[in-house]
């Protein structure tokens, strides 16, 4: 995978980082050589949804950030647990070939393009590598900035956990009717290992919900 990554070249990189608070969308265009003077053209759109609060390692990795993230983050920032996962979406657009040589094919994209713009040079058999590539590039350049501005609002609470970990909670103890709404919340609790703080509350809710 190394080997691959390297030989795909991001030409333009988009000035515009991902949005904490909204969906970002980039517009690319991966060209690769398909024989002697013919160059292929994949014009495509990667959207990154706002970036979520992971607070502790999880299994499902579209929730969870590639390790060299983590590892990059966590050294930016102290060693802190919490984590930034991006789910992006990927849609090839159009497709076509052009007897052009690829260095021509870059110029005139790259001359064409906006903010939002990525030009990518990879390998044919390989293309989808030059999306890795950018996801790895763009994130880098966002993470901190993500991580900040969500600080900033108050979405981490100084134990590690997100404050909209604790509205979800008070959520569910104002308006569980039933049993099962009891049981969404006493796994919410001992998810985030809160029970001990919320032990008294939990069974006098259990107590009038009985009644």
């Amino acid at each position: 995978m190394r080997n691959l990554m390297r030989k795909v070249r991001i030409i333009k990189v988009p000035s515009i980082k991902i949005s904490t608070f909204g969906k970002t969308v980039y517009q690319y265009s991966i060209l690769t050589v398909v024989k002697k003077n013919f160059t292929q053209f994949r014009i495509g759109t990667l959207s990154v949804k706002k970036p979520i609060i992971i607070t502790k390692p999880t299994s499902d990795f579209e929730q969870q950030p590639p390790l060299e993230f983590v590892n990059k983050f966590l050294k930016q920032n102290s060693g802190e647990l919490n984590l930034l996962g991006y789910r992006f979406q990927n849609i090839v657009r159009e497709t076509w070939q052009e007897k052009i040589k690829i260095d021509s094919a870059v110029d005139r994209m790259v001359k064409n393009s906006g903010a939002k713009d990525v030009v990518i040079i990879g390998e044919e058999q390989h293309w989808e590598i030059g999306l890795l590539k950018l996801i790895d590039k763009i994130v880098n350049r966002s993470i901190h900035n993500n991580y900040t501005e969500l600080m900033e609002r108050g979405f981490f609470d100084k134990d590690g956990i997100p404050s909209t970990i604790y509205e979800e909670i008070e959520i569910f103890f104002n308006k569980s009717k039933n049993k099962k709404d009891i049981q969404k919340l006493g796994n919410l609790l001992n998810q985030y290992q809160l029970f001990p703080r919320y032990e008294d509350r939990f069974f006098d809710l259990m107590r009038r919900i009985k009644k």
